[in-house]
């Protein structure tokens, strides 16, 4: 006879009971604790399964360094991506500060000299930009300020300073010496010119005066203004001179020892300036002993003017 078989919660005969598997994942109620399976051992609850976060990150498993196992092989770092080249500004080349002339009719090319060039853009000359003007015709300091600007929106400046300056006339005339006597114009071989006005000879003013008829240095005083105020001085000097009277008769003259010879027998001077030359005078000479002595003639003329002349006179013993 077969048996029929044990209903599945039928454990009567059975030392343990079965409990029947469920999807319940929830702790043991407070009441299942304490109890003991019929060997009397305390049962041991289920941890449940904590659910997953969507929104907490999983952190990432450390790769193991197959040649040593206790040192986690570092991740690799990622490659930095290729940067897109810079654009560089362009590069102006203006020139240094300068210094001009004033004039009346000429003009300035602000853009002399001046270009620009870029990397990306190549030549940049022709779009340069100026602020600013250069009046040739006054006096003054004027900043020029240029700038330029490439494809890409980079701009580049620089400043420049242009000075104006009249230039000064300038007055030709040196020192002089004149005869006494003469004639003398102080203008004439004096010149003057100017850069913006050209000659200036007639504009020019003379002070001091030069007495021809008196030896001696006088002083004048040349200036001159050209149309922009600019003026100019200078002051030179005026020699006023005599020429030399002349000696005739004026030989070595041998005489004897203790005698007193006629020095002035036989000499006669001639003045440049006088048919009728008045006397000169001349020093003694000493006949007490003998030797080589010398004697000294001179001659004023009327200006005041003194020529000197030695004569040799040997003195010889008595026989």
């Amino acid at each position: 006879a077969v048996e029929p078989p044990k209903a599945l919660n039928d454990n009567s005969d059975d030392t343990a009971s079965v409990k029947p598997l469920t999807n319940d994942t929830t702790e043991t109620s407070q009441t299942d604790q304490g109890k003991t399976n019929d060997d009397g051992k305390t049962p041991i609850p289920v941890n449940p399964i904590e659910p997953v976060d969507p929104d907490k990150p999983v952190n990432p498993i450390t790769p193991v360094n197959p040649d040593n196992p206790d040192n986690p092989v570092n991740p690799v770092d990622p490659v930095n991506p290729v940067q897109p080249e810079q654009n560089t500004a362009p590069v102006l080349n203006v020139p240094e500060d300068q210094t001009v002339s004033l004039s009346h009719n000429g003009t300035f090319d602000v853009l002399n000299g001046v270009t620009a060039s870029d990397k990306e853009d190549g030549d940049l000359t022709k779009a340069i930009k100026v602020t600013g003007n250069v009046d040739l015709s006054k006096e003054g300091t004027y900043t020029l300020t240029y700038s330029v600007t490439d494809s890409a929106g980079q701009t580049t400046s620089a400043k420049r300073v242009i000075t104006v300056a009249n230039d000064l006339p300038v007055i030709s005339a040196d020192d002089q010496t004149i005869e006494v006597g003469t004639s003398f114009d102080p203008v004439v071989n004096v010149t003057a010119s100017d850069v913006q006005d050209g000659d200036l000879t007639k504009d020019i003013k003379v002070t001091g005066n030069v007495d021809t008829t008196k030896l001696g240095t006088s002083q004048l005083t040349y200036s001159v203004s050209d149309h922009d105020g600019g003026q100019t001085t200078k002051t030179i000097n005026i020699t006023v001179y005599a020429k030399d009277a002349s000696f005739s008769g004026l030989d070595a003259l041998t005489v004897q020892q203790g005698s007193t010879p006629d020095l002035r027998k036989g000499v006669s001077v001639s003045d440049p300036y006088s048919a009728t030359p008045s006397d000169f005078t001349v020093t003694a000479c000493d006949t007490k002993t003998p030797g080589q002595k010398s004697v000294t003639y001179s001659y004023i003329d009327k200006w005041g003017h003194v020529t000197t002349q030695d004569r040799v006179i040997n003195v010889i013993a008595e026989k």
